[in-house]
């Protein structure tokens, strides 16, 4: 579940922030890791419309994916790729498209301290857009009670993506 805070800059150089649209993901292991250290985990989202979408921090619509994700170990390292396809809500006045999404990702273990990057993309949401691409790096921190506490950060390389977004949280595994 991801419940974000956004702040965004207006087309007047306004700044407009608030929560977004709630996130709720649930994911199963399809293949376990065989002996030569592959895995494949395979996830649904769901995009609940709780922001405000007259203040441009959502569509008002639901969004509905399916993920698959490879992962290889490599020992100290793991890489791991994703695809995957999100159906778009469409407001009314709207021509979303649905995307198709990408990405590989580096992870290493440190100490009890992950550190990864990567990159991701996504084919464009409209037919006149650019499709986003990034690239990101970041770190979690087990924490007691099956938490993670994550921060990262994230560059884009399009004008389809924003050219700078920083996160945080706190992840509860069930």
């Amino acid at each position: 579940m991801v419940l974000p805070f956004q702040v965004l800059e207006t087309e007047d150089r306004d700044t407009e922030s608030g929560l977004g649209d709630l996130y709720l993901q649930a994911g199963h292991l399809l293949i376990p890791e065989t002996d030569g250290g592959l895995s494949v985990y395979g996830s649904g989202a769901l995009k609940v419309p709780t922001a405000d979408e007259d203040a441009g921090r959502g569509t008002g619509e639901p969004d509905l994916g399916g993920y698959l994700t490879p992962r290889q170990d490599l020992g100290s390292w793991q890489l791991s790729g994703y695809g995957g396809y999100t159906i778009r809500g469409e407001p009314a006045g709207f021509d979303y498209n649905s995307i198709t999404s990408y990405g590989v990702k580096a992870t290493r273990s440190l100490n009890g301290t992950v550190v990864f990057g990567g990159l991701d993309g996504s084919t464009a949401l409209t037919d006149n857009g650019d499709p986003p691409l990034e690239v990101f790096a970041g770190s979690f921190w087990l924490l007691p009670e099956s938490r993670v506490f994550t921060a990262d950060i994230a560059f884009g390389l399009s004008d389809g993506s924003p050219d700078l977004s920083l996160g945080v949280g706190v992840v509860q595994w069930f």
